[in-house]
């Protein structure tokens, strides 16, 4: 039997997710930002390649545009590229070849706006200049799952990959399509209110930030595609896992009664993580990893490490649209990760992704690849 406990988990998700330092509410507040991007090729509209001769190629075109910035490559935990910043953040990559530029936490509103601009806008420009077009949208426009291949074959992703492929078709579509505009705040001194606020809040930001209505160049009459995928991804790790008289009972029931996937499969079934519990000897890492692969609304993070970011985030997508006066919105609406500082959040997120999103198209125009209508794609 595990040497780990119910209580034990309990604590551990009590401190680290929805605890706050005694500090809190003394010292100012950072904030940070997570920009995603689906890479496509300008002159064909096919998502781009990560490696290979291809001219639009992700990596050899990072790695010219990065050298000549100072930016250092180096390798994530999970062994995939980086490239670390001079002036803080990272440029990553996410499963299908999504492009992220993740911030250094900054002291203000406007020195987070000053650093995406920087970054940002040149990023795209300098693409934009070799026939890459990255896209501010919540899901890939220009194609199905088929034609956006899993790009990186890290352990991780492939059994993530492998496990989501025996529920249906939104594993390929979350993992190889989707992209966000996420905000990142440091915990204050009131984080049950902050994750009461954001589970009631979660639907509603989806609503109003919602920019995917195309898939596959098919306009599907609803407003976020993106939505949509994530919410059929898995029953067993999504929805709204929220209780007013035990939050941390609740997240934690939830936790324990989804498969745990990052672990091996008994007899080709993944066992909940309660029964590994139960069952058998898992650690505390094995648990915090588990912990990041559920996707619920909103999304809680472990961090128990104070690292060079954020020792436990906020972090809420809300992209540009109606409300922040942009007409090319930056990405889908999701919320992710408690306690939210709401009226801060959305007013720093609304002005961040106008600041991202000053240069580029979102989604393909009627000049390049106007959306089929679902009469003209044969669909009902």
């Amino acid at each position: 039997m595990s040497a780990l406990t119910r209580a034990a988990l309990a604590a551990d998700l009590e401190t680290h997710a929805f605890g706050a330092p005694a500090s809190a509410s003394l010292t100012p507040r950072r904030l940070g930002a997570e920009a995603e991007f689906i890479p496509i090729e300008t002159s064909t509209w096919r998502r781009c390649p990560l490696e290979g001769d291809c001219p639009a190629a992700l990596l050899p075109f990072i790695r010219r545009y990065g050298g000549r910035q100072g930016w250092a490559e180096t390798r994530t935990p999970k062994g995939t590229p980086c490239f670390t910043l001079p002036g803080g953040g990272t440029l990553t990559f996410e499963p299908g070849g999504q492009v992220e530029y993740s911030s250094p936490p900054c002291r203000s509103p406007s020195a987070l706006l000053a650093l995406l601009r920087s970054v940002v806008l040149p990023l795209r420009a300098a693409a934009a200049g070799e026939g890459i077009t990255l896209l501010a949208v919540g899901i890939d426009p220009t194609g199905d799952a088929d034609a956006a291949p899993l790009l990186l074959r890290t352990k991780r992703y492939e059994r993530m990959a492998d496990y989501l492929a025996r529920r249906g078709p939104a594993g390929a579509r979350m993992m190889r399509q989707t992209a966000s505009f996420q905000m990142a705040l440091d915990m204050d001194d009131e984080p049950w209110l902050r994750w009461r606020v954001l589970n009631a809040a979660a639907p509603y930001v989806t609503a109003i930030f919602a920019n995917s209505p195309v898939y596959d160049g098919v306009d599907t009459g609803g407003p976020s595609v993106r939505a949509q995928v994530w919410r059929a991804l898995d029953p067993a790790r999504t929805g709204l896992p929220w209780s007013a008289r035990d939050p941390v009972g609740a997240y934690l029931d939830f936790a324990l009664d989804a498969p745990a996937i990052m672990l091996p499969a008994v007899d080709g079934e993944h066992w909940r993580f309660g029964e590994w519990l139960a069952r058998a000897e898992v650690t505390l890492d094995e648990w915090h990893d588990h912990v990041t692969t559920l996707f619920p609304e909103p999304e809680l993070l472990l961090e128990p490490e104070a690292t060079e970011r954020f020792p436990a985030v906020t972090t809420t997508v809300l992209p540009a649209g109606p409300a922040s006066g942009v007409n090319q919105p930056l990405s889908d609406g999701e919320t992710m990760v408690a306690p939210l500082s709401s009226a801060y959040a959305r007013v720093v997120a609304a002005r961040a992704a106008t600041a991202i999103t000053e240069a580029g198209p979102t989604i393909p125009t009627e000049e390049t690849r106007a959306p089929r209508s679902r009469k003209a794609k044969g669909r009902k």
